[in-house]
């Protein structure tokens, strides 16, 4: 079985305690995390470069300590780029093995590399941008060549009359002096107030488009979540300003983990919510009844992530079987 193993396609490891002891771990694991040698690693956090993955490994310590299965799909398991100069995303299963008495004594964990599931949404967002960019431009080069043409044409006006005029009484040059001086005066307010319309429109932060990252999520897991989709509002669910690639990633560990502490039997196991204060953007993720006694898996993740955010905070209400997002409007 473990040649089987070793030869196959898919990343695989296997853990043998608490902390993640490696038993077994094939190419295609040491693969993703850019290593060759499996003498280099004896556990998993081994496996992971310094920084932000680290927190992965707390993730694994929980399926261990519940001895639940959990499945993830198109994980961030690299929030940050990789040597390759891209983020990583992977579908995960872990399979905890109980002993006799019902705890954990070994984990099977699998791995597969997919696509990034943003790559759509950004390249959707960037043609936007650039659509309503190209728009403005055009709007506001119409505006100038009106508006800046009459006051060109009467400064240079004046500059020929009075290069032509060889003498001049001082009334006179005074008074296309003046003329002049005022036209200039209107041409530069004209390009200050441009200026200014286009720093007040310019936003401070990148406002992502929350609706999009939770309809992708879903669209992967139609089976953790439900086929239907009717009972999401999509069209109350409020923009967070925020990184695109953080939001996802706490939305997807989000939804994916109160979905597999809801029982399976309903329709639609995770119904999110979203509701706006003056202050700020609370998103709601309502789970169903679970016959075991279950801690949602990720949460130190979660809390880790959402700190990332300034103002940004994550609540878990037992007893209305909630995981509760709140975000600043900044």
């Amino acid at each position: 079985m473990l040649e089987t193993l070793r030869q196959s396609s898919v990343a695989t490891a296997i853990y043998t305690s608490t902390a993640l002891h490696i038993g077994f771990i094939n190419e295609g694991m040491l693969g993703i995390w850019e290593h060759t040698n499996d003498n280099e690693v004896i556990q998993f956090p081994d496996l992971l470069p310094d920084g932000d993955q680290q927190y992965l490994a707390s993730l694994l310590s929980d399926v261990w300590n519940q001895g639940i299965p959990f499945r993830l799909t198109a994980y961030p398991v690299a929030m940050s780029t990789n040597k390759t100069g891209s983020r990583l995303y992977a579908d995960i299963y872990l399979q905890p093995i109980l002993n006799s008495n019902g705890t954990t004594e070994s984990m099977i964990h699998t791995m597969q590399e997919v696509q990034n599931p943003l790559v759509d949404l950004h390249i959707g967002n960037m043609q936007s941008k650039d659509i309503l960019a190209d728009e403005k431009l055009q709007q506001w080069s119409r505006a100038l060549s009106h508006d800046l043409r009459n006051p060109l044409s009467v400064a240079k006006l004046g500059m020929q009359y009075m290069q032509s005029r060889r003498q001049m009484t001082p009334e006179e040059h005074q008074k296309w002096v003046t003329m002049v001086i005022d036209a200039l005066q209107s041409v530069e307010t004209l390009i200050t107030d441009v200026v200014e319309v286009s720093r007040k429109e310019a936003p401070s932060a990148t406002a992502t488009n929350v609706s999009c990252l939770v309809h992708a999520i879903y669209k992967r897991n139609p089976l953790l979540l439900g086929q239907d989709t009717s009972k999401l509002d999509f069209g109350s669910m409020r923009a967070v300003t925020a990184d695109s690639n953080l939001l996802y990633a706490i939305f997807n560990l989000a939804i994916q983990s109160a979905g597999q502490l809801s029982d399976g039997t309903s329709h639609f196991p995770v119904i999110i919510t979203c509701n706006q204060t003056a202050n700020q953007v609370q998103y709601s993720l309502k789970y169903g009844d679970c016959e075991k006694e279950q801690k949602l898996v990720g949460l130190t993740v979660l809390e880790y992530w959402i700190q990332q955010i300034k103002g940004a905070e994550i609540v878990l209400d037992l007893a209305n079987k909630q995981l509760i997002l709140n975000f600043p409007i900044l």
